[in-house]
């Protein structure tokens, strides 16, 4: 994918040499952002974007925000925070197939669709709940980042 694919029709740099990368300052203020909480959603969008199959754009992503009512600030680790979810948390994060929700529904979605659903299966509910306090999300899933094209 192209930069004009991913940043959509974001505010860019004109000159130099930076020219065509985003505007950072210009991009905060049309969103009525800090260049922290910007610097925060484009940081969760690499991260996001990395994962193999995403073809979701950074334009994309900041609407999303948008449309759940949502800021940079909101998204994050603590269990009322929100999460990009993706629909029964298979392929990669697309614009059509996935949605900000807080971090408690995103895991309870999760126990029925990934690792921790299979382990219940196999040990019972409460050994699952404690392996899973015990090792975290982490440990459940394998991480396969790949490069920024």
């Amino acid at each position: 994918m192209t930069r004009d694919v991913l940043l959509g029709d974001l505010p860019r740099i004109k000159t130099g040499l930076n020219k065509g990368r985003l505007d950072r300052p210009s991009t905060a203020e049309l969103l009525g952002y800090s260049e922290k909480e910007l610097s925060k959603a484009y940081n969760n969008w690499i991260q996001i974007f990395r994962k193999e199959g995403s073809t979701l754009s950074f334009e994309e992503y900041l609407t999303k925000l948008t449309e759940a009512g949502i800021r940079p600030d909101n998204v994050g680790n603590r269990i009322t925070d929100y999460h990009l979810c993706r629909v029964n948390d298979e392929g990669g994060y697309r614009n059509d197939n996935c949605s900000f929700k807080v971090k408690s529904i995103n895991i309870d979605e999760q126990k029925k669709t990934n690792a921790y659903y299979n382990a219940v299966k196999k040990y019972g509910e409460d050994k699952a709940k404690e392996i899973w306090r015990e090792t975290g999300k982490n440990s459940w899933t394998s991480r396969r980042n790949r490069p920024l094209a």
